[in-house]
């Protein structure tokens, strides 16, 4: 089960399975075919097909833009520990510091956004991973510096490679 807010709207809870998933407890059909390059073709109950457009990644804050039918949607995936961390007054990123930015999939670095020394604040623009042909927007956990840039422009790299180190 998988909490989704959409453009910050309520959560919902999702619950995916082969033919049918879930939300908030009423059961749905579905199918979804892969069509390439971040796009879905994605077919409901109503027996038409939608297709949907992977825009952009955002793996530190589990979210992704999303284009259906012209229209732009940010979906943010929660786990129960976003709740409890919310519930707190406080977020994800005050939680966990990482002084490491990680690849989370093997991919080509598309761009460096920052140099040795920069000053970020939390969000700030980084780095761009083409990874499965979907460009991979990483940003700044948290306020820092940046201590260390260990790829380059072009570069591959592998799954955990350490691309940027902050402190």
């Amino acid at each position: 089960m998988v909490q989704v807010r959409v453009n910050g709207g309520r959560s919902c809870k999702v619950n995916p399975a082969p033919g049918h998933f879930q939300l908030d407890g009423n059961q749905l059909p579905w199918s979804v075919e892969t069509l390439g390059e971040g796009r879905f073709s994605v077919i409901t109950d109503s027996a038409k097909s939608r297709t949907v457009q992977v825009v952009f990644r955002d793996h530190e804050n589990d979210s992704l833009d999303l284009v259906i039918r012209g229209k732009t949607y940010q979906v943010v995936l929660e786990n129960p520990l976003d709740e409890i961390i919310r519930t707190m007054g406080l977020s994800r990123s005050a939680i966990a510091k990482p002084m490491e930015i990680r690849a989370p999939m093997p991919g080509l670095v598309l761009k460096v956004l920052v140099t040795p020394d920069q000053e970020l604040n939390a969000g700030d623009p980084v780095l761009v991973l083409e990874a499965m042909k979907m460009e991979n927007l990483f940003k700044s956990p948290g306020a820092g510096r940046v201590k260390q840039i260990r790829v380059q422009e072009g570069m591959p790299v592998e799954k955990g490679a350490v691309m940027i180190v902050l402190e």
